[in-house]
């Protein structure tokens, strides 16, 4: 089936066709941006055609959408005997649609819109230029002034967007998230570069002979993620609600000979995130991050027990902060980190006697940086990341000084298995203690 069909029957025809490619049957999970090779022209400039049939692949609206469209623009409609004329229609009626049509299809042209608006900004000029800074639906109008060109290497070699040349893994039939950080549950997998810089679970399970030690560590985070209810019609507008259990457990057993001190690390909490995303505009990629976690945490070493409501802050701006910037054609993601931090704490049980008098309740107010880096090489899977947490607290409450530097190697695909190196130090910000670990293990992430 074609769209040039659609002119030769008019508006029945249009209608019939598009509740044929209906969202449920025909919605395909391909990237944006897409590779070059699939809108590209000859001449190095996007073929809009190509580019219009490929946006209502991913996002195919239905019939209801285009017949609320049709009773705003019916001859214009009559003519939209191309994916591109009909996009241009339906992009040019999206406040209409906003008021008449499904949630569904008010997503699906957000979806559109944003990705396009994405584009004539500007924000990947690295691969796509835009020769003028106009609306998506002029885009696709008749001005042939309104081009998007094709960047390349002086060898002629397609400058691709970070991303487009990796197809999305499909979709999972499980809502299971195991992270190495509460926060990082609100990463869903199909985000693949973030997913990628995650921060992972660890397991080790050494034996040193030198000086006689054995250290069994597991750090992990599991959850499950329970999709809520958007406040509004806006693409991109999400919230989820991640009940999940958390261990933190380092055992250093010592013979009688060895000149190494034992030491014991165990804590075990339970908690719910609720991630929420507001764009700034409808199926914008930049916003705000908003993550609100109440945690209990039972520490079986000291026997103290804390509840805690921690809140963060991250803002969202494209190619800049907290989203991945590409360098070196789109084989390298670069993506700065920054939140803001406020936690709160409550110990209901303060410990014994060598802890109880410094675990008080606290209030820390502060914020978190650093940097990751992942490789979009298929033959190079290593990722990396090093991020600095720095909380006041008041009074003579304990501040937070944290930071940990870690890279892994990808044994699979899909980026679940790995091998980590990691190192951290400081006081840690759910307990407050100490620590100094430095460690290579199997990591795991899902």
């Amino acid at each position: 089936m074609t769209y040039g069909s659609w002119s030769r029957s008019g508006v029945k025809g249009v209608l019939v066709a598009t509740a044929i490619s209906s969202p449920i049957a025909f919605a395909q999970d391909v990237p944006f941006p897409p590779p070059q090779k699939t809108i590209c022209a000859p001449n190095n400039f996007v073929d809009k055609e190509k580019l219009a049939t490929y946006l209502l692949r991913k996002y195919p609206v239905s019939a209801l959408a285009v017949a609320t469209v049709a009773t705003a623009e019916p001859r214009h409609l009559q003519q939209a005997n191309s994916s591109q004329k009909l996009l241009a229609v339906l992009l040019n009626n999206l406040e209409l649609c906003k008021k008449s049509c499904t949630p569904s299809d008010v997503d699906l042209l957000g979806g559109i819109s944003g990705d396009m608006i994405h584009v004539m900004l500007g924000h990947l000029s690295q691969s796509y230029k835009p020769t003028r800074e106009v609306l998506p639906s002029e885009l696709f109008g008749p001005d042939a002034r309104n081009q998007i060109q094709c960047m390349v290497t002086a060898e002629g070699r397609p400058i691709e967007a970070a991303g487009s040349l990796f197809t999305p893994p499909p979709a999972s039939k499980s809502n299971f998230r195991v992270r190495g950080n509460a926060n990082h549950l609100s990463i869903d997998r199909s985000s693949q570069q973030e997913f990628a810089a995650t921060e992972k679970s660890i397991a080790n399970l050494s034996n040193n002979h030198l000086t006689e030690s054995k250290t069994t560590k597991l750090v992990g985070v599991i959850g499950y993620s329970i999709p809520g209810a958007a406040r509004d019609g806006v693409n991109g507008n999400r919230l989820e609600i991640i009940p999940y259990v958390g261990i933190n457990r380092n055992v250093v057993n010592v013979s009688a000979t060895s000149t190494v001190k034992p030491s014991l690390s165990d804590t075990r909490d339970i908690g719910v995130l609720f991630s929420k995303f507001t764009p700034i505009d409808s199926g914008a990629p930049e916003g705000y991050l908003i993550n609100i976690r109440p945690d209990y945490l039972a520490d079986y070493k000291t026997s103290s027990r804390l509840l805690s409501l921690n809140l963060e802050y991250v803002p969202v701006i494209n190619s800049v902060l907290n989203s991945f910037i590409p360098l070196a054609d789109g084989l390298i993601g670069l993506k700065p980190i920054f939140s803001v931090k406020n936690n709160y704490g409550h110990f209901s049980d303060r410990g014994d006697a060598t802890v109880a008098a410094s675990n008080r309740d606290y209030v820390r107010l502060g914020v978190q940086v650093g940097v990751a880096v992942v490789s979009n090489i298929p033959l190079l899977p290593l990722d990396a990341s090093t991020t600095y947490v720095k909380l006041g607290a008041r009074n003579r409450d304990t501040a937070i000084g944290y930071s940990k530097t870690a890279v892994n190697l990808s044994l699979d695909p899909k980026k679940y298995v790995g091998i980590g190196l990691s190192y951290a130090h400081g006081k840690r910000e759910d307990t407050g203690k100490s620590e100094k670990l430095g460690e290579v293990g199997l990591t795991v992430r899902f």
